[in-house]
């Protein structure tokens, strides 16, 4: 099988399939997106000696096209992406992808409780499981949080809710202080023990 590039783009976080200077990406409609970038950005590998390095990082691997076009694999009721990213995460970011959430830190703090929020995609889980828009249900259960102090909600939903915030938080482009950080590390650790709590019933 003659070698086929892979066209990676380290500090997005992304690759092509094509090996173009063209990166294409999943928007929250699930649909192909073009994004350009600075070729200085880009260095290309070998797909299958990437597909293998990166093969721990999934949990009953798709096939490779549909990985490297954003697709998602089932766990549990949750969508896991099988992203690129997540090979730049810590080590028990791997053990979450394989069910294990006991190897979450714990307590679990908002700092590295930001890795976790990689690992679904909020934007599509949210409607599949009826609560509508992301930002919307995220945005109700911190409100929620604000006036109660705690974090409810499945672990679904709680992970939804991480979601949501770490990416609040990267468009704001500064991390939280005060009450803010002291709620979403209350998010973080009830989100830990919540999928703990869930994934041993099952």
């Amino acid at each position: 099988m003659p070698e086929q590039l892979l066209t990676v783009d380290d500090i997005a976080k992304s690759f092509d399939i094509s090996a173009d200077v063209v990166l294409f990406h999943v928007n929250s409609d699930r649909l192909l997106a073009r994004k350009m970038g600075p070729f200085i950005r880009f260095h290309q590998v070998d797909v299958n000696e990437w597909a293998d390095k990166n093969a721990s990082l999934l949990i009953d691997p798709p096939t490779w096209n549909e990985k490297l076009l954003g697709e998602i694999s089932h766990l549990d009721g949750l969508l896991l992406k099988t992203h690129y990213e997540h090979q730049n995460g810590p080590d028990w970011v791997n053990a979450v992808l394989q069910g294990d959430f006991k190897q979450i830190p714990d307590p679990l703090m908002w700092d590295e409780g930001a890795f976790l929020s990689m690992i679904i995609d909020g934007y599509s889980l949210a409607p599949l499981l009826g609560l509508k828009d992301c930002g919307d249900f995220a945005n109700k259960c911190a409100e929620e949080a604000s006036v109660t102090g705690i974090w409810s909600g499945s672990a679904t939903e709680l992970w939804i809710c991480l979601f949501f915030e770490a990416r609040r938080w990267r468009h704001y482009a500064e991390e939280p202080l005060g009450e803010e950080k002291i709620s979403l590390d209350s998010l973080c650790g009830t989100l830990r023990k919540t999928l703990i709590a869930e994934s041993s019933r099952k």
